[in-house]
């Protein structure tokens, strides 16, 4: 899987930043439509049903997650501004910076088992046959690279990342990233492996939603801790590259310049005021 860590607690606010600013996160709403038309068709019930429960969703992400955020990012940037951050301290950020999904994905699982069972067998199995077409996209196209294009692979979305909020990377700081990507676990088929046993454990559920007394309880388990079916191999290496990834984060802070400083300052600045703008 490529190595789109920065700052784990960052990128669940760089879902925001990405998609521009608050103009999209207030029309969320028809932007989950245009995403979930590449893969399910939903009549026009369907759609209302959809729309009434995501509704339900953005209110409770809007007054109960984005201030959790916004506290978060006000938090590292302190910490930030007052000197050199250890790799503990970023791990602190990234563990949270989970959490911050865990309850996204509990607050949504019941809603999520309600509005499965209104779908269709033919919806269901055209849902996961365009997610099997995806995994197979992407299995080919990993193939596809040598193990050295992989490599620059993970170095160009490291650096891409990094250079967002720092801003140009040093020679210095782009060796610290080399170090990164010849050190960490190349994650990508175990994590695809584990993504076709997810699907397969999911669609097995779907196929008895109407027919088993437990579906309610055991599809909720497979939403709320996926995480069950990974390999103990695969956990391990992804808790090694999370350490790694820490190390990186803490050397290239160590390294900035006056410059970087000011612009990673910026940076959490925009969006801990665009949090404050979109909170109620």
């Amino acid at each position: 899987m490529k190595a789109k860590q920065i700052l784990t607690v960052l990128l669940l606010v760089l879902g925001l930043s990405a998609c521009s600013n608050r103009f999209v996160y207030n029309n969320l709403d028809w932007l989950v439509h245009w995403y979930l038309d590449d893969y399910i068709e939903l009549n026009k019930v369907q759609k209302q049903q959809f729309d009434e429960v995501f509704s339900k969703w953005h209110q409770w992400h809007r007054a109960e997650e984005l201030p959790r955020y916004q506290t978060q990012l006000t938090e590292l940037r302190t910490e930030i501004a007052s000197g050199p951050m250890q790799a503990e301290q970023f791990i602190a950020h990234m563990d949270r910076g989970w959490l911050h999904f865990v309850r996204l994905r509990e607050h949504v699982a019941d809603d999520i088992i309600w509005l499965a069972k209104q779908a269709s067998d033919e919806q269901i199995a055209e849902f996961f046959q365009a997610l099997e077409e995806k995994n197979a996209k992407r299995e080919k196209a990993y193939l596809a690279m040598t193990t050295a294009e992989q490599r620059q692979d993970v170095l160009d979305d490291v650096e891409e990342n990094l250079s967002g909020y720092f801003g140009r990377l040093s020679a210095e700081q782009k060796g610290y990233v080399a170090e990164y990507a010849d050190t960490m676990h190349a994650n990508f088929l175990a994590w695809l492996e584990y993504r076709l046993l997810w699907q397969q454990s999911a669609l097995a559920l779907l196929n008895q939603r109407n027919t088993s007394e437990d579906f309610a309880t055991r599809f909720k388990q497979l939403l709320v801790s996926p995480e069950s079916l990974q390999t103990l191999q695969y956990q391990q290496h992804r808790t090694d590259n999370r350490q790694a990834y820490a190390q990186l984060l803490a050397k290239v802070q160590q390294s900035l310049s006056a410059k970087q400083q000011k612009r990673v300052a910026s940076e959490l600045d925009d969006l801990i005021e665009m949090l404050a703008n979109l909170a109620p």
